[in-house]
């Protein structure tokens, strides 16, 4: 089974850098890849309403500075942290129609994808157990009845890949020192999920 894209379904950035550390040819960024989606009912919230609808304006709280570069902010909408998207040296306000320019371009690249014959590999870190994975699987389900889908959820841990069925993968890594995760068992799960029947690396 071949998956063309690899994309990231939060609950943090360490997702997206895994993939691309993973996958160097797949270069391009996704709407979520950057972003803290901690709450999988919210992100449920979000599918059904389309991602063009994520950080809006009106739904943005300035909770003060992140670090030297970047204020950190929040949908409060959608209960999604954002850390790197607005720097400090503008308010969100004088940011914002930039922000929203580079949203919209990354909701337009997203929806094109949904709506493709491209079968599409959903990673997620952290559901609390098999049934949180099982509605991910049903909010993705409805809200793109046409993509041709899968879903890879890991938590911390030291379990072996498991594949509950053909659209549902559940698996472990372990704790890491700072953000970007442990590469030796995010690598083992890829390669393992590789040589599980019928899947092949996106190329």
């Amino acid at each position: 089974m071949k998956f063309d894209k690899i994309i990231g379904l939060g609950q943090s950035c360490q997702v997206a850098h895994q993939i691309r550390t993973n996958f160097p040819q797949q270069t391009e960024s996704y709407i979520l890849d950057w972003f803290g989606l901690y709450n999988r009912e919210s992100m449920t919230r979000l599918l059904r309403d389309g991602v063009h609808n994520l950080a809006q304006v009106e739904n943005i709280e300035d909770l003060g500075f992140h670090d030297h570069k970047w204020r950190k902010t929040r949908d409060r909408k959608y209960n999604v942290s954002m850390l790197h998207a607005f720097p400090r040296s503008q308010t969100v306000g004088e940011f914002y129609p930039q922000f929203r320019q580079k949203m919209n371009y990354l909701a337009d690249r997203w929806e094109n994808l949904m709506a493709s014959r491209s079968r599409v590999l959903f990673v997620r870190l952290k559901a609390k157990n098999d049934e949180g994975g099982i509605a991910l699987i049903d909010a993705l389900s409805a809200a793109y009845p046409r993509l041709d889908f899968s879903l890879l959820v890991l938590n911390f841990g030291s379990s072996p890949l498991r594949i509950q069925t053909p659209q549902f993968f559940h698996a472990s890594v372990g704790a890491s020192k700072d953000w970007t995760g442990h590469d030796e068992s995010w690598k083992q799960n890829f390669d393992a999920l590789a040589e599980a029947p019928e899947f092949a690396r996106a190329t």
